[in-house]
């Protein structure tokens, strides 16, 4: 090789390395920065990470207070409803009591009936009973004209008269109407907020005769609901349906009475028993959680509300605080990263300078690897100067020409190398045009390519690339075996049934397509060669498909897309593709398959799967489903497959800690065995498996009560594959059911059963006895000077004294049951011994326990005893005699004697109604003048 020409091909080399080593130090820089970009990119998704758990624990939490604080209301206003419907039933039991006790005087005409009604003992009998009445400030009876004839608080009656109330108005307009609860007024004695519960007095044919009034003070309401345990920002409220307030805790004195009529408590009740939503309250115009319920018997509505703010409070407090956990969590990952990334630049440092002292020693064994790559190459090579001469050629090169390096050696014209190859019969040209056009192409700086084929049939592809000092490179292929397999891919591609097309990877052009595609696709084999891949594929998706192209392996398998028709309609495929040289290009075999109705049907399925999915998830039951594959049909084998979110809550533990165990793993001992009977029983049926109300024992939430469903599901053939377990948890509901019971038959101050349960042990004592011939006693008692000790130290003390006396009466009494029926009465079956001794005996000890101080907050109450007691049959036969009997008897003894005992006879009966009816005589002689008084010492 002449030295000019070695001097130009080594300068070509070297640039070509220098050029090759900028790339490689781009690549490089690029390669180092990627760990620090990475450990970015980390931080920031831990930091998102952390900023994304804390707000899906803080939406759980705020939804848990909000579902709590609902329950708590919602059971709130349900106790109080109860409460008050019990408070005003026994109200009302009292006037229904003393309206039959008027039923005496029915005979008399209207006026002997009014003064028969306006007598002492009538207000002493009206006193007594209000007494025993907290929440009553008065009895009062009017007479027909709406005059006050009797009043509980005092003697003599002052003049009053209520023709313009409503509950009068009410009562006289409407014969059907026999009790009215009207709306809150100023008594006029106390100045204290009253109600009045009114019922009407009919005479002998329904006449309206008069109303009997409990006024019932609105004071006692605020002190109830100010024992109730309330956090801040909760209040409770009565209301009328027509909004007027009756009471309210906090109390504000200057809202009873008003009318709230856009109140929420309406609007929740409006058309139903009770309900709870989150409005604005009418009163203080906060934004509130309002449980609403309607009192069972009686037109009032219960109120319990908390402020939004106060339910909120804690969730807000946590949220301060995990807030501020997560910032200091990513603080540390961003500290964690910028150290990582200091420590990583200073290693770069080092590895550069080990690096750079490796790629030189590379460089070196890379040159000489070249130079052993150039001899050993497939092709021929050969590189010519500017002046046509041959500067090197591999061996390939002159073997493949006939050309020895003694006929041609480094130097050789480009001309005389033609003329050797034409001479040998090798390439017949003619040697001086074909190297003019050789020179012409190189003095374009065009790269050429072109296919000869040679006197003895092979066929030569010569590619010449042109050099920047004027020289070329020129490759030399045989592709004789080549274009014969083409031959042989021509003719499986064109008659392929599977749409195949081949195109340029440059250009993106097809190149051929067969006639599968055509037929398929619908374009004409023109316009296909006349388009490009993108122009198939929408367009949303064609940048994406380009860039996919250029970076992607020639060889790809089953990668899915969509392709265009000549209609616009989009077909789903799977695209195989590999590749290949088409014609001396770079190209790539493309076969599709068509998966348009599969992946609809998958898709179908996939949507169909999700929905269920989110049903089961959102269900409010539990749900849970075991795997009978693989247990060999042994129950205690089946592992929980599936758990939905009313399961977790109800098991109280993740759903993680359930998934894959066995009914032993998960329940204690004996509940495992019940729970793994059950699950042999629904194999053995084709039916749902109801199973009765039982305890489960669950992780984290105790002992829960329920009732299960259960199914097997089966295959086709019949054979189980999944049980399926629908859990109903009856907890609660079991809970406040024995809560109502207690309720309705205790008396919430004292503890003891109350009126109703009274009924129902009298009601069976009479039973028994009618069954076994046998008599039983009925004690009526009412206590002494109770009502001046609640009038001198206040209710609270009285409270205290009833309770007192409640115990002792208990003490005294052994095995029999002591009732308080109202206020201050109490009542006593005795079923023992003989009567009516038996009876009288345990009224001495029941004397005798309470005569001794009650000390109640400091203060000695000294409460003494009457007692009334009517036998069975003796004084009776129906529950009704025997207990107006009774009290008549406690009368008598109320009249003669306190701290006194009778024992009912007919005579008290009689002289009774002889009594009442001469007070009634000598009322009517005084005011019509025929008696006077003349002296009374």
């Amino acid at each position: 090789m002449p030295v000019p020409a070695m001097k130009h091909w080594f300068a070509g080399s070297a640039c070509d390395r220098s050029g090759s080593t900028s790339d490689v130090s781009a690549r490089h820089k690029v390669q180092r920065s990627a760990p620090i970009r990475s450990t970015v990119v980390c931080a920031i998704l831990l930091a998102i990470g952390v900023v994304c758990l804390i707000d899906l624990f803080l939406a759980n939490f705020r939804t848990r207070a909000l579902a709590e604080n609902r329950r708590t209301l919602a059971n709130t206003a349900f106790v109080i409803a109860e409460q008050i419907d019990h408070f005003l039933e026994a109200t009302e039991a009292v006037q229904r009591n003393l309206v039959d006790h008027f039923a005496a005087f029915e005979q008399f005409e209207k006026d002997t009936f009014d003064r028969s009604i306006s007598q002492h003992d009538i207000h002493l009998k009206l006193r007594d009973k209000a007494s025993g009445m907290l929440h009553v400030g008065a009895l009062s009876l009017f007479n027909a004209a709406g005059k006050l004839v009797n009043f509980s608080r005092s003697w003599p009656v002052p003049v009053v008269d209520v023709s313009d109330r409503d509950f009068y108005r009410a009562l006289r307009s409407d014969a059907s109407l026999n009790a009215f609860l009207g709306a809150p007024v100023r008594d006029g004695a106390t100045g204290a907020w009253v109600m009045h519960l009114a019922r009407r007095i009919p005479g002998p044919n329904g006449e309206f005769r008069g109303v009997m009034s409990n006024a019932i003070e609105l004071d006692f309401f605020r002190t109830f609901f100010a024992q109730i345990a309330l956090e801040r920002g909760s209040s409770i409220a009565l209301f009328r349906p027509d909004g007027t307030l009756l009471a309210r805790h906090p109390w504000h004195d200057n809202e009873l009475g008003h009318r709230f009529p856009s109140a929420a408590v309406l609007e929740i009740v409006a058309n139903a028993e009770h309900g709870i939503a989150i409005k604005t309250g009418a009163i203080d115009k906060q934004f509130r959680m309002i449980a609403a319920r309607r009192v069972k018997h009686f037109p009032i509505i219960v109120g319990a509300t908390k402020t939004m703010t106060t339910i909120l409070a804690d969730w807000k407090q946590t949220a301060i605080y995990i807030t501020a956990f997560g910032v200091l969590v990513i603080a540390a990952i961003v500290c964690t990263a910028i150290l990582f990334i200091r420590q990583f630049n200073q290693y770069r440092v080092l590895t550069e300078l080990r690096a750079a002292q490796i790629e030189e020693e590379k460089n070196r064994e890379q040159r000489q690897r070249v130079d052993a790559a150039i001899a050993h190459i497939s092709q021929g090579l050969a590189i010519f100067d500017a002046a046509g001469r041959l500067a090197m050629c591999n061996e390939r090169y002159r073997t493949m020409y006939d050309l020895p390096l003694e006929k041609v050696p480094t130097g050789t014209n480009i001309v005389d190398i033609f003329r050797i190859r034409a001479a040998n019969q090798i390439h017949e040209v003619d040697p001086e045009r074909h190297a003019a056009d050789v020179m012409r192409s190189i003095a374009a700086k065009r790269t050429t390519t072109h296919i000869v084929e040679l006197g003895d049939g092979r066929i030569i592809s010569i590619v010449i690339n042109p050099m920047p000092d004027g020289g070329w490179v020129a490759t030399h292929e045989d592709i004789t075996e080549m274009r014969s397999r083409e031959t042989s891919f021509r003719l499986l591609f064109d008659n392929n049934p599977v749409p195949m097309w081949v195109f340029d990877r440059n250009t993106l052009r097809f190149l051929a397509v067969n006639q599968a595609a055509i037929d398929h696709y619908g374009y004409s084999r023109d316009q296909f060669l006349r388009m490009t891949v993108l122009d198939i594929r929408p367009s949303e998706d064609r940048n994406k498909f380009a860039e996919f192209v250029r970076n992607s392996p020639q060889d790809e398998h089953g990668v899915p897309g969509r392709h265009l028709k000549p209609d616009g309609g989009v077909i789903d495929v799977l695209i195989y593709s590999r590749g290949m040289n088409y014609e001396g290009r770079a190209a790539a075999l493309v076969a599709v398959h068509d998966i348009t109705e599969r992946k609809r049907d998958r898709d179908e399925l996939e949507r169909t799967r999700t929905f269920l999915d989110a049903i089961v998830e959102n269900v409010p039951l539990p749900i849970m489903v075991k795997d009978v594959e693989g247990a060999k049909l042994e129950t205690h084998n089946f592992k929980f497959r599936l758990i939905n979110r009313a399961a977790e809550e109800f098991f109280g533990v993740p759903r993680g800690q359930m998934i894959g165990r066995t009914a032993r793993e998960v329940y204690p001992a004996e509940s495992a065995d019940f729970v793994v009977t059950r699950d042999n029983e629904t194999l053995q049926s084709a039916d749902t498996i109801m199973v009765r109300e039982h305890s489960v024992c669950t992780p984290g939430n105790g002992t829960r009560e329920v009732k299960s469903a259960k199914v097997a599901i089966r295959d086709k053939d019949g054979s189980p594959r999944m049980l399926l377990i629908v859990l109903e948890d009856v907890t609660d509901r079991n809970r406040a059911a024995e809560r109502i019971a207690y309720m309705a038959h205790y008396d919430p101050l004292t503890d003891l059963p109350n009126r109703a349960s009274f009924n129902d042990a009298l009601d069976a004592a009479l039973e028994r006895a009618r069954k076994t011939n046998g008599s039983f006693g009925l004690l009526s008692i009412d206590l002494d000077s109770f009502k001046e000790a609640n009038d001198l130290y206040g209710h609270s003390v009285g409270d205290g004294v009833l309770r007192e006396v409640a115990q002792r009466l208990k003490a005294a009494a052994g095995g029999s049951a002591v009732f308080r029926i109202g206020g201050d009465e109490f009542a006593l079956i005795l079923a023992d011994g003989e009567q009516p001794q038996a009876a009288a005996d345990l009224a001495e000890r029941l004397l005798d326990t309470c005569r001794s101080d009650i000390e109640v907050d400091g203060h000695p109450v000294r409460i003494g005893l009457c007692i009334g007691i009517a036998v069975f049959p003796d004084n009776g036969s129906d529950a009704k005699t025997i207990f107006n009997n009774a009290d008549i008897a406690l009368y008598r003894a109320k009249s003669e004697l306190r701290g006194s005992v009778r024992l009912f006879d007919s005579e008290m009966g009689a002289e009774l109604r002889d009594r009442r009816a001469m007070q009634s005589e000598l009322r009517a002689a005084v005011q019509e003048g025929e008696i006077s008084l003349h002296y009374q010492p």
